[in-house]
């Protein structure tokens, strides 16, 4: 159950399967719940600012910096802390797993969220990391509003504030992706939206009706305008000398067009790239995500009061822009310079509107992206493409050969075979067998560095960069039985764009810095890991950190080296 605290704007959350609805005010009869108070000397934030920017590198802040303003990314290295060395812990690196272990400060291994779809041993199905067919939409009909975090196996740190202020604190998850929104808020969030065509959207998990101030962003035309004046570079064609030249071989064209080439006609393209959602795949998406923030932060009063805030936004439009063209695109460049101003806005609103020293923010990504392969190969660098198929078939007639016909393997995604318990049970075969003879039948394969057992995965703790990667990213119940792993550079993906989900750097490395209340100035090239921001900010806040936490505090951070 939620307390009632009440916010001049009169925005509704319901809190699901209860009938209790939240209100939010600027007055409350409760005392205050004063965050911060055991940490001495250290100012405590009325609120914090989550940003997660998709498929972010962390080589992007140096790449670009030549371009970058002042007020923007640069921000965090002149009045904050910067992690340079930050990694992800785990495989596979994608956006759900991603989100979820920021917010919840642990791996897959422990909250539950093993990928972004997965196969279901229990239904033989595929399900999606935040869909539930028991929600229904809130402001949309479509299929993408039926989603909450269900599948969480962990608290995440917008459910620690709720339970720090008593339920006074609000908290909210803002993304163009339902994922990006929901993980971080967490079942007991106030507030998550997400859009679906065009519009920012809920689902019944947290309101049964959406609040008047969000139908009206909805019908202000900002993102139809931002379509129809298309996309151009933002600065003159020579600013972009970090990138490849415009309509290169490596990058791929919107749905139906023919060339990737600025400028981008996307009212002409909206047809076939799914209409208003177009704006997900142009840099305008993250423009519509901090703007539809700063409402929120004014609508629902955030920072306002005694008891600290949250705002988890997540930047999608990066990934939409990088799985099409590729780290080295003009696109990429362009969509991270205008994203750079964008932030350089958001800060300049939030010392505004809620003061500046009296929020803290942490930028960091969801996991990064491998260079396109194939231009790797026209450099003559070690890469490749994945294509599993005949592995799969291979190992299904040796699996046949070995302990006669049947459909041994239920399933094979996300690089992991799925056997088929039932069967070897009826035929006396050992999984633990199988298991082995599978992985040594598959370490023959072109592009196959390395292959584990779910055996040998939930027995004993590695140690090695990599094989601990896949190990916490490997939960014991809901993964596969056999775990392989790819070479550096190789990918399953068309040959135009990139994707990620690896173990190697380039997925792992991504930013980790801070500014604002509790953090004290300076850096460190020391490793850190994704699921350390969690109980950092959860010191500063002085709150509990999430219930799953198995990440640790960064203490630079905070002042003590």
């Amino acid at each position: 159950m939620r307390f009632p605290v009440i916010l001049a704007s009169a925005l509704l959350l319901t809190a699901c399967g209860t009938t209790d609805v939240v209100v939010f005010e600027t007055a409350v009869s409760a005392p205050p719940v004063v965050i911060g108070e055991n940490a001495p000397g250290r100012t405590a934030p009325k609120l914090v600012v989550g940003l997660v920017v998709d498929q972010m590198r962390y080589d992007y802040l140096t790449r670009f910096a030549g371009d970058f303003v002042e007020g923007g990314f640069k921000r965090f290295a002149a009045e904050g802390f910067v992690c340079h060395n930050n990694h992800y812990s785990y495989a596979p690196t994608y956006t759900g797993p991603g989100h979820a272990a920021i917010y919840t400060g642990t791996t897959p291994a422990v909250n539950g969220v093993i990928s972004n779809n997965w196969f279901d041993k229990r239904t033989g199905k595929t399900v999606y990391c935040a869909g539930d067919s028991t929600v229904t939409g809130v402001g949309t009909s479509a299929a993408g509003g039926k989603m909450s975090p269900h599948y969480l196996r962990s608290s995440t740190l917008c459910e620690q504030v709720e339970l720090a202020t008593n339920g006074r604190g609000k908290t909210i998850g803002i993304s163009l992706k339902d994922r990006g929104s929901i993980l971080p808020a967490g079942g007991g969030g106030d507030a998550a939206y997400w859009m679906v065509g065009g519009d920012w959207v809920t689902s019944s998990w947290y309101s049964d009706t959406l609040p008047e101030w969000v139908s009206a962003y909805n019908a202000n035309g900002k993102v139809d305008g931002w379509i129809a004046g298309g996309w151009d570079l933002l600065l003159d064609p020579e600013a972009y000398d970090e990138s490849l030249p415009d309509n290169n071989p490596f990058e791929g064209p919107y749905s139906g067009q023919l060339r990737p080439t600025f400028p981008y006609d996307l009212s002409a393209a909206a047809a076939q790239n799914g209409g208003r959602d177009i704006i997900k795949a142009t840099p305008y998406g993250n423009t519509v995500t901090l703007d539809f923030a700063k409402t929120a932060v004014r609508m629902a009063g955030l920072g306002q009061d005694a008891h600290v805030d949250v705002l988890a936004v997540s930047c999608s439009s990066t990934d939409y822009v990088g799985h099409r063209a590729g780290p080295m695109s003009r696109e990429a460049q362009d969509t991270y310079l205008r994203l750079d101003r964008d932030l350089a806005e958001f800060f300049a609103f939030l010392d505004g509107e809620v003061g500046a020293g009296n929020y803290t923010v942490f930028l960091t990504a969801d996991h990064g992206a491998v260079q396109v392969p194939s231009h790797l190969e026209s450099l003559g660098i070690a890469t490749g493409y994945w294509q599993p198929g005949n592995m799969v078939d291979s190992l299904k007639v040796a699996l046949n050969v070995r302990y006669g016909e049947g459909e041994w393997i239920r399933n094979y995604s996300n690089e992991q075979v799925y056997f088929d318990y039932a069967l070897m049970d009826a035929r006396g075969v050992d999984v633990r067998q199988a298991e082995i003879f599978a992985a040594d039948f598959m370490r023959g394969f072109e592009g196959v560095m390395q292959v584990y057992t779910g055996s040998t995965l939930r027995q004993g703790e590695f140690q090695g960069d990599i094989a601990s990667r896949i190990q916490r990213g490997y939960h014991h119940r809901l993964s596969g039985d056999v775990v392989i792993v790819l070479e550096p550079g190789w990918l399953q993906y068309g040959r135009t764009g990139t994707s990620h989900g690896s173990p190697f750097t380039y997925d792992t490395h991504v930013p980790f810095s801070m500014f604002g209340a509790g953090v004290m100035p300076g850096e460190t090239f020391r490793k850190t890991h994704v699921r350390d921001i969690a109980p950092t900010v959860a010191a500063i806040l002085g709150v509990q950190s999430p219930t799953g936490t198995t990440g640790t505090v960064v203490p630079e951070v905070l002042g003590e080296r």
